[in-house]
């Protein structure tokens, strides 16, 4: 196979895949996995394949928008949007996708429970990551 062919080869096998609705990273990955087989064929594969990713349509909430999810949800919800929205951390640092091995009580020294309230001893306050 020439690389003028291995390139039109590639380009018919992201068309069927985009025809069958895949998504953009499946896509992205087989032509790279193809490209890599060609390269160690000896097949040079030069020429860029575009291959459409829809951009994230993520925003900051405005503080409308964060009073109304607070007011929406249980207390562990509250306490996990009041997490991140309020110290900026990143959602990895609450825990992998079961809950585990996330922020502890322990991880905020400064907190202190006192008849049922916690209480910061200082404000702000410090966030063991």
């Amino acid at each position: 196979m020439t690389p003028k062919e291995a390139f039109r080869f590639l380009l018919r096998i992201k068309k069927d895949m985009e025809a069958k609705k895949k998504k953009p990273g499946y896509i992205l990955s087989m032509v790279k996995i193809m490209k890599s087989f060609f390269v160690s064929a000896d097949i040079p594969i030069t020429k860029r394949i575009a291959i459409k990713t829809p951009g994230k349509k993520e925003s900051v909430p405005t503080n409308d928008q964060l009073k109304s999810f607070l007011a929406e949800t249980r207390l562990r919800g509250k306490a996990t949007i009041s997490i991140l929205a309020f110290t900026g951390v990143r959602p990895e640092v609450l825990g992998d996708q079961h809950g585990n091995d996330g922020l502890k009580i322990s991880d905020l020294p400064e907190l202190r429970i006192s008849n049922g309230r916690a209480i910061f001893t200082r404000t702000p306050t410090v966030v063991n990551i």
